[in-house]
């Protein structure tokens, strides 16, 4: 399923693009597609970087005796 968009530019603006070989169509759905890709990772990041706002930070020592404990196991 697709929608329709228009867009209004400056006189030539199409034409130049179209002789060198610019699709200009493919090139603003290819724009759009990644802004839209971009905003949902935005929102995505920022949804992430609140939760890790609510844990709680690790005690001290702990990557220390995480490693040490990763090490000692092999």
């Amino acid at each position: 399923m697709s929608e329709v968009v228009s867009v209004r530019i400056r006189k030539g603006v199409k034409k130049y693009l179209e002789e060198r070989g610019i699709n200009v169509s493919e090139a603003v759905r290819s724009y759009l597609e990644e802004l839209a890709w971009k905003t949902r990772l935005r929102e995505s990041l920022k949804q992430f970087d609140e939760t890790l706002k609510k844990m709680p930070p690790a005690p001290p020592g702990f990557a220390t005796r995480s490693v040490r404990e990763d090490r000692d196991s092999h």
